[in-house]
């Protein structure tokens, strides 16, 4: 196990390299926007910068690449990365989601070595804030472990090959303290990631100062005073050097140079090991029969089941595994869309994946781990009416007198439910979903949520609704039950999947409804027309649209002209739901979004 003892030549001088000890140092220098690209791939080509509000202000706070070949830079506000890039999206920076997203990345790197823990940010100054949001890093202790991988050289190639297929950018070093291979990912050769080991001391020399992860106010120090490099600072008397910063040891210069060199010591807390949600069991005779396996499998669920209940949680992913007798392994897997302990829904889902299941030549041990596991929620399903019983002269404390739980005689089971739609209520639907889902295929099963937009073709979003985890929006849609929202003008019955351009011989006045209009090769007129009403996209998010929409009421134009085969109805006339975009030439302002029905 990797630890901080460092050896003592005869003469008392210090040993610079800790004994056994390699630290792997993975800087992922664009982590916000990478984070973000990964979600939305089409934002990888544009400018974006992540912005912070600051007193009032909304600062940039990591930018991409695009960005920043059109001169943004992180500090700037955005109304000054605007005037230098119009088309700049700004989204608002998620700490939080970064955090998750980083914490995930070190479990990961556990493939590598146990010893992984995510990089602290630094202690002080701005540009500490603005390093929160737009970076990353990771510190791996791979003492013992490179030789797995096929050495250091291999190991580091393995990773920044796998983050950069992951969509992140990354830059590794390897040496023998924390600081040095910090230092090197930040400044050194990225073609030469491996520092030798003890010789951090003179890799280190050419790089400037401030790789030493110093203090603002002591790297700014330092550049007055003409000392640019690590070597300009290790050729300095350390006496001069400690009456000029007199700062706490954890600030200090020296100590960051001796930590770097490895004269002083610097920790590395690992993650936490994670809670094992796992029941498993061995048998002396393998088990040779489907029958078996399943009832091996129902024991263990019941097991991992109360194991859940204990802790107050619930299961979104669960797998089976079994070690046959010649070794040999097999699993099957299920996930849910909402956190669950209930064995009997289980067994369901998993029933057609164990006869997936093979148990010759004989089952030896038999595993079922909870993947993922969430907060459980009790919810109530049934409410029963509190009927009180007549009075009695007994004493106050006699149970006669407490009100009894009982339903009303004339109640079916049917009847038993709450009068409005609860939570509770979806957990059939969710049953159902689970079974799809698992049958079907993850992909299969989507469930649309909301998006806080008034472009009508993004305001809906489709995810896996296995995916979903407790943080994310709710997909009950109660939220856009507005007053503005109900009373508003009536949105179309069917949607279009994307809007059709209404042709090139539309006549309509500027600001008015269109008279005459072509739309799938045919020639329209209007009969009637209901607006406009005016929507616009995210300004604060870069988007620019502005549509003023309408509802038409149109015939064919030609006295031969018959409806399309796909519009509801088939006969004359037809709602439309047409809009009109300002900023678009006259031959494509107007387009067709949808049929009113």
């Amino acid at each position: 196990m990797p630890c901080d003892f460092f050896a003592v030549r005869p003469g008392g001088r210090t040993d610079l390299r800790p004994d056994g000890r390699r630290i792997l140092y993975c800087w992922l220098p664009c982590f916000a926007t990478d984070r973000i690209a990964r979600r939305q791939p089409a934002l990888a080509v544009q400018p974006v910068a992540v912005v912070r509000h600051e007193r009032g202000r909304r600062i940039a706070a990591a930018v991409n690449g695009p960005a920043r070949r059109n001169g943004v830079r992180t500090g700037q506000s955005l109304a000054d990365a605007r005037s230098l890039c119009p088309v700049l999206i700004a989204i608002d920076a998620d700490p939080a989601a970064d955090s998750r997203l980083l914490f995930h990345l070190a479990r990961w790197c556990t493939r590598y070595t146990p010893w992984v823990a995510p990089e602290a940010p630094a202690e002080d100054g701005p540009a500490a804030l603005l390093s929160v949001f737009a970076e990353g890093a990771l510190l791996l202790d791979i003492g013992g472990c490179a030789h797995l991988a096929g050495g250091e050289a291999a190991l580091v190639e393995d990773l920044a090959g796998r983050l950069q297929a992951f969509g992140f950018t990354a830059r590794c070093a390897v040496a023998d303290t924390p600081g040095a291979a910090r230092a090197w990912a930040r400044y050194g050769d990225p073609l030469r990631p491996v520092i030798p080991e003890g010789a951090q001391a003179g890799w280190l020399k050419p790089l400037p100062a401030a790789a030493l992860r110093l203090r603002e106010a002591d790297a700014e120090t330092l550049q007055r005073l003409g000392v640019a490099t690590v070597g300009d600072l290790m050729a300095l008397p350390r006496a001069a050097v400690a009456n000029r910063f007199r700062g706490g040891d954890a600030a200090s210069v020296l100590y960051r140079l001796d930590r770097a060199l490895g004269a002083a010591p610097e920790s590395i807390a690992p993650l936490p090991a994670p809670a094992d949600y796992s029941v498993r069991q061995h048998y002396a005779e393998p088990i040779g029969t489907p029958e078996g396996m399943t009832a091996a499998f129902e024991r263990l669920l019941l097991a991992l089941t109360r194991k859940l209940e204990a802790a107050g949680l619930g299961a979104r992913q669960l797998k089976f595994g079994i070690i046959r007798a010649d070794d040999t392994l097999d699993s099957a897997r299920i996930g849910v869309s909402r956190p669950t302990r209930d064995p009997a829904h289980l067994a369901r889902l998993f029933a057609p994946r164990l006869e997936g299941l093979d148990p010759d030549p004989g089952i030896e041990t038999v595993v079922l781990s909870a993947v993922s596991v969430e907060a459980f929620t009790v919810e109530q399903h049934i409410f029963q009416k509190v009927v009180t019983k007549s009075p009695s002269k007994s004493l106050s404390g006699d149970r006669r007198n407490r009100p009894a739980l009982q339903a009303p005689a004339d109640m079916k089971p049917a009847d038993m439910k709450p009068a409005d739609m609860k939570p509770a209520d979806m957990k059939p639907v969710g049953a159902l979903i689970d079974r799809l889902a698992n049958r079907l295929g993850r992909a299969a099963v989507l469930r649309a949520l909301p998006c806080e937009t008034a472009l009508p073709e993004i305001q809906t979003r489709y995810a896996a609704a296995l995916d979903l985890r407790a943080g994310d929006p709710a997909p009950d849609w109660t939220a856009w039950r507005t007053p503005e929202r109900l009373t508003g003008p009536a949105l179309p019955v069917r949607l279009l999947e994307a809007p059709e351009p209404a042709g090139e011989r539309i006549e309509a006045p500027p600001d008015a409804m269109p008279g005459r209009f072509e739309w799938r090769r045919r020639p329209w007129r209007t009969v009637a027309a209901e607006g406009p009403a005016r929507r616009l996209g995210r300004w604060w998010h870069g988007e620019t649209a502005i549509r003023d929409y309408w509802q038409v009421t149109a015939v064919p134009a030609e006295a031969s002209g018959s409806i399309p085969d796909d519009i509801p109805g088939g006969t004359a006339p037809v709602r439309l739901w047409l809009y009109r975009d300002p900023a678009a030439g006259p031959a494509k302002q107007w387009s067709v979004h949808g049929l009113m029905g």
